[in-house]
């Protein structure tokens, strides 16, 4: 951020101050350090898409997901439907 010029340093905190207000200081450091990796710059969606996907719980299952079920269901054609 050191090597931004003054607009582009006034929206970055600007984005910044807004995913704080939403999610809290921790959120938008990890979402941040996230967007920049993989952008390599900061934007007000990948940010706030970021601290959101890091607040989401993520999802235990406790049974293997079997998608064979699925595999067999799009396998029949058109044709064999009619």
């Amino acid at each position: 951020m050191d090597s931004l010029n003054k607009a582009d340093l006034r929206e970055d905190l600007k984005i910044m101050q807004a995913v704080v207000a939403q999610s809290g200081w921790n959120m938008m450091v990890e979402a941040a350090k996230i967007t920049l990796e993989r952008c390599g710059r900061l934007d007000d969606a990948s940010v706030s898409v970021a601290a959101k996907g890091l607040s989401t719980a993520k999802i235990a299952y406790d049974e293997p997901i079997d998608l064979n079920i699925y595999d067999a269901a799009m396998s029949f054609k058109r044709e064999d439907l009619l």
